[in-house]
């Protein structure tokens, strides 16, 4: 990891310090790029000419570019008006800056020049910059094909440029790539011409078109031996533009949905911000090994295989959904962060916020009966509160200036966090003037940049005066963290007050390094008894409460309707017991989404010790009157955490039998048999269902995904169960089985497996086997990048963490073997101390501290490699056990004993899912 530089000088006995500015100056302004590259395949290097047309608006006397892990071997300066070369006397790397200055031998005067750089480079190895993919194609051929992953500043890594988003100019592309073998180049634009035979035999040189003014970012490359299918979409203008999707040959006939999809979503957004798609074309592109589950280049995306390709015989209802997200999300990018991007990194939640949020809210209009509102629920604003409830969390709007910096800035605060306050602010503006505005937007700044002044500018001048935009979002953005809404009920009136929730009850908030002191301005939403529309009241961050009073006959009351909202609530016990019988009684009284709220919010309070984990248990008892997944999930997401927290106590076994007592009445309703007529809630359903009856140890369960496995394992026809179930019988089967012969042969299927999605699902279902010795074994094949690729690696060790002995084993194979992981297979510090990260949460042991001592008295630089003390983690973990074991113990006791499940089960029985 870069270290911050320094620079420092002394006046008078006076230290001073000044930061080091990694940006670059601004009189240097790049107007186009006309670059060629040679990505030569099969020998892993690459070479290119750029030719960079500058505008000079100042005297200045050096030019500088960024460059990264490149080699130069040609170099000139033209000044434009005179074709004159200057005299370069010297260029130099600062590879801690990234930067290559150029100094001729006179001052650069105010014109235009152009700077002709010839260069060279090695492939990556860490799938960013430009990298080999690669697939088995016919005859068990690895096929290799050439990939640029270059967001968010990687394509200094490709070719020497100047790699901010502000910088934006036209590119004249020229993709070198083989003749022969099915070969085609993908790129931002449409295809110009080819020169066959250029630059030399069994070559070609395809020449793009001229792209609109882009940053390098954004810039697209790909040389594969894919086929496409494409349609069109007609723009405002009555034109059409093709859509295409680009595979291998063999999974082509899984690019039916995708394309659909984007051909949807296309139209939907065309008429939505009134703004045509801008470029002529528009590409999908299927990639094997990626970093990310979408890539946006303009003009085309890279999606990873198992994200981005459907088929119904291989695919589950979730494999559908992602395919719909990442879709959907790749096409809002189109413009958002495209037509119209940031100046500079500090402002990417916008244009990450917006296509986030966007993956959901198209999705839900293309198909409104899918509950896909909801799963945004579950997918990003529960998740990542998760992440902002720490102490050490970020605001989404912080100053982004190293390297390494910009290369961590797409985490979950500036995507999915950002997400979310984005979906709160249209909610608060209503949803006319927020796409009006952004559609203004798109018109006013196309082809340039923005920042969040002028978006929140934008949205003011549409808006009532009493609504101060930047007033209110400057305290969700500039600030780590969100509130907690402690509510009180005296008469009818229903006081309000916050405070930052931390999920670790003895961490504290320095207020002082808050503007606004950790308090937010918030809308404040809620629904009553006698009225489901949502009313909505402004809780200000400088008031010390918020009253509100209601007539004598609401009976109850339920804030954050919806969770649109980015902040939980806290009521009294008394009114907890109020939504807890309704609950019971008649849970559609509130919509699946404020069900799921509830869920959530219950146990994330009592984890934080701010509510009793008797209310929380007593409130998810309700469960066996639901019917919708999401509440499910996010009850499976926290019942997850306290087995593992209770994992070595006796309450262990009391804390599944609730678990089992909950499921099984809607395990018996969805069975393991996908029906035709299932609708889309139910299909969703079963899996959450059945893995969270089997995870608890359900005997029935068990026992039917065991049969299942070994009628498939031992079969002659390798008929397998439906893709909606497919996981949970590999996992839980081979778990109840429980042996290494079948485990291997598990292995071998997924060796010979073609179907990204497919092998995803015995990659998991690999994790479920209860033997330290094999899920050690497995470990060590999958680092191995001749089995597992390193883009799956990352997945594999998350599921691994879910098997009940999957951390303490990870634990022990990282010791074991971190030198070989940093020496043999190049992993990093910081690589190695974000797989610890995984772990730690999920231990809680004075023994765990002392190993961890230990180990970074060994390693100190994994050590520093953390944000956050790994120790303090796992003290957290024993605090929570030293203070809710008496607790939970004794609720279980007491509900076990009595019989709490009758009258849920006749309920379920006359409500089946739909």
């Amino acid at each position: 990891m870069l270290l911050c530089y320094y620079f420092l000088g002394f006046v008078q006995g006076v230290t001073l310090v000044t930061a080091i500015d990694y940006r670059l100056p601004t009189d240097v302004i790049p107007l186009r790029y006309d670059l060629c590259i040679y990505p030569d395949i099969s020998s892993g290097v690459f070479n290119g000419t750029v030719n960079i047309e500058l505008n000079v608006t100042a005297t200045c006397s050096t030019i500088i570019v960024n460059k990264y892990d490149l080699d130069i071997f040609s170099l000139n300066l033209t000044y434009t008006s005179t074709s004159s070369l200057l005299t370069i006397t010297s260029a130099t790397e600062d590879t801690d800056l990234q930067e290559y200055i150029i100094t001729p031998s006179t001052e650069i005067e105010a014109g235009k020049y152009t700077l002709s750089i010839g260069f060279s480079g090695n492939f990556s190895q860490d799938l960013v910059g430009l990298y080999q993919s690669t697939y088995v194609g016919e005859n068990n051929n690895t096929r290799k094909l050439a990939v640029a992953v270059l967001p968010p500043a990687y394509a200094r890594n490709v070719f020497p440029c100047l790699d901010e988003p502000k910088f934006k100019a036209q590119f004249d592309i020229k993709l070198v790539q083989p003749s022969g073998d099915n070969y085609t180049s993908i790129s931002n634009m449409n295809v110009k011409s080819i020169a066959v035979n250029e630059p030399a035999s069994g070559l070609k040189t395809v020449t793009f078109a001229t792209s609109p003014p882009m940053p390098t970012f954004l810039v697209g490359l790909v040389v594969c031996d894919f086929q496409a299918q494409t349609t069109n979409v007609t723009n405002l203008d009555g034109e059409t533009f093709p859509v295409s999707f680009y595979t291998t040959e063999a999974q082509l006939y899984k690019s039916a949905l995708p394309l659909q999809v984007a051909t949807n979503a296309l139209a939907y957004y065309i008429n939505l911000f009134n703004v045509s798609y801008p470029l002529p074309k528009f590409d999908m592109v299927a990639i094997a090994d990626i970093t990310f589950s979408l890539v946006e280049s303009w003009g085309m995306v890279q999606a990873a295989e198992h994200a981005i390709l459907y088929t119904s015989n291989t695919s589950s209802t979730s494999n559908m959904d992602d395919v719909i997200f990442t879709t959907c999300y790749g096409v809002a990018h189109m413009w958002v962060g495209t037509l119209v991007s940031v100046d500079w990194w500090d402002d990417i939640w916008i244009t990450e916020g917006i296509p986030t949020w966007a993956q959901y809210r198209t999705a839900n209009e293309l198909y409104p009966d899918w509950g896909f509102i909801e799963l945004f629920l579950f997918y990003e604003v529960l998740n990542v509160m998760d992440d902002d409830a720490s102490v050490d969390s970020d605001p989404m709007i912080q100053e982004i200036t190293t390297p390494d910096e910009i290369a961590n800035v797409y985490d979950s605060i500036r995507t999915s966090k950002a997400a979310a306050v984005i979906r709160m602010l249209e909610n608060f503006v209503g949803s006319d003037i927020f796409y009006t505005a952004i559609a203004t937007d798109l018109k006013t700044y196309a082809y340039q940049s923005e920042n969040t002044s002028g978006f929140y500018d934008g949205l003011q001048d549409l808006v009532d005066s009493s609504l101060n935009i930047s007033a209110i979002m400057n305290t969700w953005t500039l600030q780590a963290g969100f509130p907690v809404v402690n509510v009180v009920k005296n008469g009818t009136v229903y006081t309000l007050t916050q405070k930052r929730f931390l999920s670790d009850p003895n961490a504290v908030s320095n207020s002082t390094s808050s503007t606004y002191g950790f308090r937010w301005t918030i809308p404040i939403t809620y629904v009553t008894s006698e009225n489901s529309t949502s009313n909505l009241v402004w809780f200000q961050y400088d008031a010390s409460s918020l009253s509100l009073t209601v007539n004598t006959s609401v009976e109850w009351i339920k804030f954050n309707h919806d969770q649109v909202g980015f902040y939980r609530v806290n009521y009294e016990t008394s009114e907890w017991e109020t939504l807890i019988n309704i609950l019971k009684s008649d849970p559609e009284t509130f919509t699946a989404a404020d069900r799921t709220q509830l869920v959530g919010d219950a146990f994330s309070l009592a984890a934080a010790a701010q509510l009793s984990y008797n209310v929380t248990l007593e409130l998810a008892s309700y469960l066996v009157n639901e019917s919708h997944y999401i509440p499910w999930d996010m009850a499976y997401t926290d019942f997850q955490y306290m087995d593992f927290m209770l994992a070595d106590t006796d309450i262990s076994t009391s804390l599944n039998d609730y678990i089992i007592s909950l499921v099984k009445s809607v395990y018996k309703n969805v069975t393991w048999s996908v029906g035709d007529s299932d609708s889309h809630i139910t299909l969703r359903l079963r899996p959450v269902v059945l893995e969270m009856a089997c995870n608890a140890g359900y005997d029935q369960c068990l026992t039917e995904a065991g049969n299942l496995f070994l009628d498939w394992i031992y079969g002659t026809d390798d008929v397998r169960p439906p893709p909606d179930t497919r996981y949970v019988v590999y996992k839980y089967g081979i778990q109840n089985v429980n042996r290494e012969a079948e485990w291997d042969q598990l292995f071998q299927k997924m060796l010979d497996e073609t179907d990204s999605a497919e092998r995803f699902r015995l990659l998991n279902g690999l994790s479920g086997i209860r033997n330290a010795t094999i899920l050690t074994k497995y470990l060590n094949l999958a680092i191995n990048q001749s089995y597992v690729k390193a883009a799956e690696f990352y997945y594999v060790f998350g599921f691994i963490l879910t098997n009940s002995i999957g951390p303490a084993t990870a634990w022990d194979w990282i010791r074991d073997n971190v030198e070989t992981l940093m020496n043999d297979y190049g992993y990093s510090a910081s690589d190695i101390a974000d797989w610890i990260g995984r772990i730690v949460g999920r231990l809680h042991t004075e023994e765990s501290i002392e190993e961890i001592e230990s180990f970074f008295e060994t390693y100190p630089e994994i050590e520093e490699a953390f944000v956050t003390d790994p120790r303090q983690t796992i003290y957290g973990n024993i605090n929570w056990i030293t203070s809710n074991n008496a607790t939970i113990d004794a609720w279980l006791k007491s509900y076990m004993k009595t019989d709490n499940n009758t009258a849920a089960e006749n309920f379920l029985l006359q409500h089946q899912p739909t």
